[in-house]
């Protein structure tokens, strides 16, 4: 029985499908209603993205098929040129009449996420749905964009620790843009405007339903109404997102009372995730122990080129932060290139770790790559470009030194090559200046300078943590004094053995990353030190932000990956034996 298989199972359960341009996760059931979940957007929906595959998976528990999806212009489905509010609510409309016809199902329930619950509520009258569900909705699409444009001073930051300027018309949040063209739209949506009950029944969540309750009982609608417990730490952002698991639980009974049983098994919905766009064409991947991935394969592909596998960077989904990994990955298709994207186990599609815990910087999430690496072999021989952002850049260092099928690595915002397992991953994240590099990295802020001399008594507290940390890694050096370090057991090392079997190592920083304490720490105090140990020059990108949300940086860091894949390509066209003689010598090898 479907109730009793492990959530980490779910994603073997449930069926890729799309639907013109629109990427989503089927599931099937055993009564004749279906579910459509429609998430939010952006930087919340990245937040939400494993909560809500939770919620999908709970519902087609309990009996009732499910359709859950990206929004066209994010995630993983089609780009689309301006992005309009129109398109949004068209694309749930076709999501109803699409779960409708492949699940054979009589019944629909929508259930919408914060501004997907304003849209659903928006396109519900036209759709001829049962019930619908708005899970802290907008009333309004001005209080979506004000809330947003606040959140956004504090998610998006330059390398100055100041909020990143606000395009003109725009709001940016997480990486994330709204168009002017969706702004306007968004600006003018009022659901107390609506004059048309949206559902003949309405469960409404939120910490303020009183009015929107009123409205849709004065239409028609039977309306329930529900505080949202938990709401703040599902939004809170990707890497501490937590189910609301007592908010979810009322949703599943409500969208699945007294759902009846179907009277013949529906068909089989034929896997079908296709996704296309000029240029480009992209298909789902699963591999290894369910892992699930995007291939995403140039419609003219250059001769020889090697393939470029992402690791994404903290708990996020697959497309990326800012969704710059599908971005990234489609501009490299239209230039002949193919590449695989996919989800470590914990993160977005793949399933849970054995264990349950984060895969942050997790050395057993090699086998993970690993798997991917494997996939990749059985589709051709291409050699491996590997691009990592942040923890997936400590990935990514461990991957190439460990498996010679990586020729490249490009690793951006490395944090660190190795992570002391004494150390809580969420305690330094939570905290930048938890260790000594933080405090380096604050030392150079003008602003930090001006925010201590506002608060002098901040001094003698930062002096006590300082003297602390430094007891300890001078308790720390004391219990090993005679353990040995060998040359090629150290970062150099590794990279020196790297080198030898002709592959290659860029690192690329934004400017104050914390990362670069580390690099100058392991490889040299200078930039000479850096680039004779890499054999290649530490490259910077100026006003780049830590996601590459500003302006112009995610081009620069097209224009870094061009390089390397020219780089692959001249290597694999060259066998140089002087060259390696050369590079052990240079490296005392």
């Amino acid at each position: 029985m479907l109730a009793n298989i492990p959530s980490s199972l779910y994603p073997a359960l449930e069926t890729p499908v799309a639907f013109e341009g629109v990427f989503g996760w089927f599931r099937s059931g055993s009564t004749r209603r279906g579910v459509v979940l429609c998430g939010t957007l952006g930087f919340e929906q990245l937040s939400a993205y494993r909560a809500w595959r939770e919620l999908a998976a709970q519902i087609a528990d309990a009996g009732c098929a499910t359709l859950r999806f990206d929004f066209p212009g994010d995630g993983n489905s089609a780009d689309v040129e301006v992005m309009r509010a129109d398109i949004l609510v068209g694309a749930i409309a076709r999501a109803v009449s699409y779960l409708r016809t492949e699940a054979c199902v009589d019944e629909i329930v929508v259930v919408g996420l914060r501004l997907g619950a304003t849209l659903a509520a928006l396109s519900a009258s036209s759709c001829g749905i049962d019930r619908l569900v708005l899970l802290a909705p907008f009333t309004s699409g001005h209080a979506y964009l004000r809330e947003m444009r606040l959140r956004s001073r504090t998610v998006d930051r330059l390398s100055t620790d100041e909020p990143i300027p606000q395009p003109p018309g725009d709001v940016l949040l997480g990486g994330f843009r709204l168009g002017p063209a969706l702004v306007a739209d968004l600006s003018v949506i009022d659901l107390m405007a609506t004059t048309q009950a949206p559902a003949p029944n309405v469960l409404i969540v939120g910490p303020d339903t009183a009015q929107l309750s009123r409205h849709y009982e004065e239409l028609g609608s039977r309306v329930a109404s529900a505080p949202f417990a938990g709401l703040a730490q599902l939004l809170i952002g990707d890497l501490f997102s937590e189910t609301p698991k007592d908010t979810f639980e009322a949703v599943v009974t409500y969208a699945c009372a007294d759902a009846k049983p179907a009277s013949s098994v529906p068909p089989a919905v034929r896997a079908a995730g296709a996704i296309g766009g000029a240029g480009w064409t992209e298909v789902p991947a699963r591999f290894g122990m369910g892992l699930v991935g995007t291939l995403c394969r140039p419609d003219r592909p250059v001769a020889n080129a090697p393939t470029i596998l992402f690791l994404g960077s903290g708990r996020n989904a697959r497309s990326g932060r800012g969704r710059q990994i599908a971005i990234l990955a489609r501009r490299l298709a239209r230039s002949g290139f193919r590449s695989l994207r996919f989800d470590l186990r914990g993160i977005g599609d793949s399933p849970d770790r054995p264990d349950g815990s984060s895969p942050l910087y997790a050395l057993d999430t090699v086998e993970d790559v690993r798997a991917a690496l494997n996939h990749l072999d059985g589709l051709s021989s291409a050699p491996i470009l590997v691009v990592g952002l942040c923890s997936g850049a400590f990935l990514g260092f461990h991957a190439i030194h460990g498996d010679h099928r990586i020729k490249s690595a490009i690793l951006f915002n490395l944090y660190c090559f190795d992570w002391n397992p004494l150390y809580d991953v969420e305690t330094k994240i939570r905290n930048p200046y938890w260790g000594v590099s933080g405090y380096a990295n604050e030392a150079k802020k003008v602003a930090s300078w001006f925010a201590l001399l506002r608060d002098p008594r901040r001094i003698a507290a930062i002096t006590a943590k300082l003297v602390r940390l430094a007891g300890r890694s001078l308790k720390k050096f004391a219990s090993v004094p005679f353990k040995a370090v060998y040359a090629e057991n150290t970062v150099a090392g590794r990279i020196g053995n790297i080198r030898l079997r002709g592959a290659g190592l860029t690192l690329v920083f934004s400017p104050n990353e914390p990362g670069l304490t580390e690099v100058h720490a392991k490889l040299g105090r200078t930039p000479s030190d850096v680039e004779r140990k890499l054999g290649r020059p530490l490259v910077m990108i100026e006003q780049a932000d830590h996601n590459l949300t500003v302006d112009g940086t995610l081009d620069k860091f097209y224009e870094i990956i061009l390089e390397s894949i020219k780089c692959v390509c001249e290597k694999a066209a060259e066998s140089n034996e002087d060259e390696i003689k050369s590079l052990r010598y240079s490296l005392g090898f």
